[in-house]
């Protein structure tokens, strides 16, 4: 049994069907170090779970990566999907997500992104910023995608089959 340490119940829909394993979900409040770099939210998450559970589990952490530079990160979750598009509007953007996991005791991390741009908010599907971004060879958000569309070419998609490519090795 894997465990995803979550307390997303969209995450949790989304990883079940990308996966098409049985997870088992399990609410720990783990604190989350701010960070633009996902993949440092994500090993801490791991470390401080370790504290807490000792089976097998896996965590996540989403980015969304903002203009030529880079900004914002991490810390995409705690800036709301309007204020974004008024500073972003029109500009690149690279979503990302880190999985995180931990396997027998074997720490490790792979990570999924797709590229595309800020847009007025569309949609009313998905979660948080997916209202606001268009990945790159779509005319629509993934807020506007159903799950399954979604899900077939999302940041979480490409992390996690490499996450599932590791379970079944």
């Amino acid at each position: 049994m894997i465990y995803f340490i979550t307390s997303n119940k969209n995450k949790l829909a989304e990883a079940r069907d990308i996966l098409g394993i049985e997870i088992e979900q399990m609410e720990i409040d783990l604190p989350e170090i701010q960070a633009i770099e996902p993949e440092k939210v994500a090993l801490e998450k791991i470390k401080e779970a370790r504290k807490k559970f000792s089976g097998d589990f896996f965590v996540e952490d989403a980015a969304l990566y903002l203009g030529d530079r880079k900004e914002v990160g991490a810390l995409i979750k705690w800036l709301p999907a309007e204020r974004i598009v008024m500073a972003y509007e029109g500009e690149k953007a690279e979503a990302v997500c880190v999985v995180g996991y931990c396997l027998k005791g074997r720490i490790g991390l792979v990570t999924g992104s797709v590229f595309g741009k800020i847009v007025k908010i569309r949609g009313d599907n998905g979660f948080h910023w997916d209202c606001i971004f268009q990945p790159d060879g779509y005319d629509k958000t993934f807020a506007e995608m159903a799950r399954e569309e979604k899900n077939k070419i999302s940041h979480r998609r490409k992390a996690e089959l490499k996450f599932k490519d590791i379970l079944e090795s």
